[in-house]
This record gives C-alpha cells, structure tokens and sequence, in this order.
C-alpha cells in the first residue's frame, strides 16, 4: 500500500497545482495586465476570512475590540 501511495504522489501533487491555477486563473509566467480589475471589496472580504476563520480569538478580545472589528468592516464597504 506504501508504494502503490508513493507511486500516486506526483499525480496528486499535478492535479492540485492544476487545480489551484485553474481557481485562480493564473497562468505560469503571466503577469498582471493592463486589463485586471482590482476587487473593490478585497480588504472587506479578507478581514472578514480572518474573523470568521478565527471567531473564537476575536470573541476572546471582548466586546471593545469586536466593535472596532465591525467598525473597520463597515468603512472598508463604504469605499466601494
């Protein structure tokens, strides 16, 4: 069972990398173009990944700083 995994291994390996470019639709070598629109809500959506991702640290810092928290994510939606 051991070989037959260690034999699948650069299959899987291949098959993320595929996968992750074909999520990102990046391709190698490519870089940024003239024609690529920055997200408006990029910043709003990462605060609130690492508040959702981390929800049981955020409600560890007390209520003050979860106030701050909701306050920077409404004015980081207020620009866009």
């Amino acid at each position: 069972m051991g070989l037959v995994t260690l034999g699948l291994v650069p299959f899987v390996s291949l098959g993320g990398i595929i996968m992750s470019r074909l999520a990102w639709k990046v391709k190698p070598g490519a870089g940024s173009t003239a024609l690529d629109v920055e997200d408006p809500y990029k910043k709003s959506n990462a605060l609130l990944s690492d508040i959702i991702i981390n929800y049981r640290t955020v409600i560890g810092f007390g209520e003050k700083n979860i106030d701050y928290l909701l306050t920077k994510f409404d004015s980081l939606l207020a620009v866009p």
